[in-house]
């Protein structure tokens, strides 16, 4: 579904580089990835030389991801509750508009103490203000193929990462404004 959806603004790999870009990731980089999927963007990590340990708990995704990318660690793990050692950078890429707030909210907390000190979290999903015609069609796309959570995150996303105890540093709209990344610090 990404592959199609992303498409029209350059193709997945065009846009998720420019989400990566944000994050000053380099050789050596210790990355700890929460909800890796098939490991779209775990492939771009390893690619910038970062030593990345993805985490996601469906067993289908990682088997993906791991014949993808067998240069990453992935393990089977709530992101949730995994505690790994402290990381230079979080990622968090589409996953937090599958999740209620109260979810979000823990999802955040688990990136807070995954991160080292003076790290860096790095969020990739769904936002609003895209101009007009893209902004309907837009929502009609995630009304029709995401759930209805989708749409919470769309304008706060910033508020909830302050909530949770972080500084929004950068923020990067992508996509025409559909998707953004947000980095933050603690």
């Amino acid at each position: 579904m990404a592959r199609a959806m992303l498409l029209p603004f350059g193709g997945e790999r065009r846009v998720r580089s420019a989400a990566l870009s944000a994050l000053g990731i380099s050789r050596g980089t210790r990355v700890t990835e929460l909800g890796c999927g098939t490991g779209s963007n775990t492939r771009l990590l390893v690619d910038l030389g970062a030593q990345v340990t993805a985490i996601d708990l469906s067993e289908p995704m990682l088997k993906r991801a791991r014949s993808k990318v067998p240069g990453a660690r992935f393990l089977r793990h709530d992101i949730l509750s995994y505690r790994g050692p402290p990381a230079e950078r979080v990622l968090l890429a589409f996953v937090l508009h599958e999740m209620d707030a109260g979810v979000r909210a823990r999802a955040l907390e688990a990136a807070r103490e995954n991160l080292a000190p003076g790290g860096l979290l790095g969020v990739l999903d769904f936002s609003a203000g895209a101009p007009f015609p893209v902004d309907p069609v837009f929502r009609a796309y995630l009304r029709v193929a995401e759930p209805e959570l989708a749409r919470e995150v769309l304008a706060g996303l910033p508020a909830e990462l302050a909530q949770a105890g972080f500084r929004v540093e950068r923020r990067r709209a992508l996509c025409l404004s559909t998707a953004q990344v947000l980095v933050a610090s603690c």
